[in-house]
């Protein structure tokens, strides 16, 4: 569970309570291919896909539509910050 507050002048509100389940964990994949990267998806929301894309580069992608709800987040935290934003309904 990752929580998120954001500050603002006057109080501090409590922005996100996301959950994430990890689908397949990160493993080797032989001599030239390199790593593969951890899967998660959102707890409640399976079809959200939260995934790296090598380096500092994560995304949201709805596997339903196929469209990609966040690109090129720095990190994961930011990227469920975002995702908070876009679908509030998550956090409940």
């Amino acid at each position: 569970m990752i929580t998120l507050r954001k500050t603002t002048t006057r109080t501090t509100m409590l922005i996100t309570k996301i959950k994430l389940i990890k689908k397949t964990d990160a493993h080797w994949m032989g001599n030239g291919f390199g790593n593969a990267p951890a899967e998660w998806v959102v707890k409640g929301a399976e079809h959200l896909h939260v995934w790296s894309s090598g380096g500092n580069a994560w995304n949201v992608t709805d596997r339903n539509t196929g469209k990609r709800l966040i690109r090129w987040a720095y990190t994961k935290k930011a990227a469920l910050e975002t995702l908070a934003e876009l679908m509030p309904e998550l956090t409940a």
